[in-house]
């Protein structure tokens, strides 16, 4: 597993190096990520709640804090949607492509910033090989193409951990606090975790580093305060801003709301501790690459162990802190795949790095292409744009009402039809929607039998009179799903 300085040297006319490689990436990265990003609709639920917030933000729907249909939207941060409905607004357009640029975007970001890690890390021509490695890993290719938040708490991320190992190697306070204000953004692209993330990898690396500059804990502790400062900016946000309709408490329920969803009885998708088996296929092809570097580390030399410590870490960590939530641990696994590149890369041998670059350039082409001639043709079921447009057709000119839905469910309709539907969660609601005319009302299967449930979150009861369902009039049922009803009632 050589790394030795001579087998660098060789390579300087066939693998780009230091900046000229970090560019290099960035430029493949644009190639793969950016092209064909209309090809395939926007997947239900979490794209088209995504692109719908990103969306009112572009119409001047919101200016810090989300909304989603004209409701405050305290689950998520600004960043990303704010970063999407930017993009909408430059380019005059709110096509699914344009959403999905926004994401895409993000994600040469985080190969740039991988590949910059690689080379500080790895040496020469290491950066340019993770950042293919991360483009030749499927999973992370086609999420860095989906418009989700999950893109942008990876980049930022990366980027923090790659300003923060600047600062320990430059001894740089600046560079700490920038590392910091960094882990502060992934906080507001996402959660909480951005700013856990960086500082954890960054921190137990540093830790085990003998050789680390004089005054590390003291930087680090320095950018730990400015990420503290700017994630806390978005709490102070929350705390000034109106609650929600039903009272719920805007900063409860971006910091609490979400843990609540991950930890204790009330945690969904719920699976074994270290239930991260998902990463071994999730990381192919480069999972038995970087699985080979645990044993270069455990059995080479002060340098081998040097490159390869922080990678090692980064995965480690990450899949062990995620691991501590009971909920989702299969789901976010797309900020631990940089480490897992970079774990790779560092195990190629010099004189097999061009091999390995083409296959993992490759690998980037036949993603994209199996996305484009394969995935996309049979995106058509997952659409919500379809689905609308039958409700728009049973409706036949009458107001369509969503009744009962959740967030996630909402936004699949909306943006496809580019308007904000009305949401009714309680008769009041419904008759002040209708104001006594004929509406087309769209349930989920089995509302009626539970409009008397109280829903938490809101603060209010969900309530239908029996005489007011006697009214409504099966109109159909989505053909390609059992989930969705439509009743038409005259207003009454």
């Amino acid at each position: 597993m050589s790394s030795s300085p001579t087998g660098w040297s060789s390579l300087r006319l066939s693998i780009p190096q230091g900046g000229r490689g970090v560019l290099a990436s960035a430029l493949i990265a644009s190639c793969l990520l950016l092209p064909f990003l209309g090809s395939r609709h926007l997947l239900n639920p979490d794209e088209p709640r995504d692109a719908e917030v990103a969306r009112e933000f572009a119409d001047g729907g919101w200016s810090v804090v989300p909304r989603l249909n004209g409701e405050p939207y305290f689950s998520k941060p600004p960043l990303f949607f704010g970063s999407v409905g930017l993009l909408m607004k430059a380019t005059g357009s709110q096509e699914e492509w344009v959403a999905r640029a926004g994401a895409a975007l993000h994600g040469v970001l985080a190969v740039a910033a991988t590949a910059a890690l690689g080379e500080i890390l790895l040496g020469p021509g290491f950066g340019f090989l993770a950042g293919l490695l991360l483009l030749g890993t499927p999973y992370a290719l086609l999420r860095f193409r989906t418009c989700t938040t999950d893109v942008g708490l990876t980049a930022w991320i990366t980027v923090a951990i790659l300003l923060l190992v600047l600062a320990e190697r430059r001894g740089s306070m600046l560079l700490s606090l920038a590392g910091g204000a960094s882990a502060g953004l992934a906080v507001w692209a996402k959660a909480h975790h951005g700013l856990l993330f960086p500082f954890l990898v960054v921190g137990i690396a540093t830790a085990l580093d003998r050789e680390r500059r004089p005054g590390a804990a003291k930087r680090i502790g320095i950018g730990i305060f400015t990420g503290a400062v700017v994630a806390g900016m978005w709490v102070l946000v929350l705390r000034l801003s109106e609650s929600s309709g039903g009272g719920a408490d805007p900063a409860r329920t971006f910091l609490l709301g979400n843990v609540e969803k991950r930890f204790g009885a009330e945690a969904h998708h719920q699976g074994g501790f270290f239930d991260y088996w998902h990463l071994l296929y999730r990381g192919l092809p480069w999972t038995l690459v970087a699985a080979a570097a645990v044993w270069v580390f455990y059995r080479g030399g002060k340098e081998e162990r040097g490159r390869l410590r922080l990678p090692l870490v980064w995965v480690a960590g990450m899949v062990l802190a995620l691991s501590l939530s009971p909920a989702k641990r299969d789901s976010y696994l797309l900020p631990v795949l940089p480490g897992l590149v970079l774990l790779a890369a560092g195990t190629v041998p010099a004189r097999f790095m061009r091999w390995t670059a083409g296959a993992a350039l490759l690998a980037g082409a036949a993603t994209l292409a199996g996305e484009v001639l394969w995935v996309a043709p049979r995106s058509d079921a997952e659409w919500g744009g379809p689905v609308a447009a039958e409700f728009d057709r049973a409706a036949a000119g009458r107001p369509v009402v969503f009744f009962r839905m959740g967030e996630g469910d909402i936004g699949q309709f909306c943006f496809p039809l580019r308007r904000t539907i009305p949401v009714a969660w309680d008769e009041e609601d419904l008759r002040r929607v209708s104001d006594g005319k004929p509406v087309v009302i769209v349930v989920e299967k089995g509302v009626p039998e539970a409009s008397t449930r109280e829903d938490p979150d809101k603060g209010r009861r969900r309530r239908l009179s029996p005489d007011l369902l006697a009214r409504w009039t099966l109109l159909g049922e989505h053909t390609a799903s059992e989930t969705w009803r439509w009743y038409g009632w005259d207003g009454r």
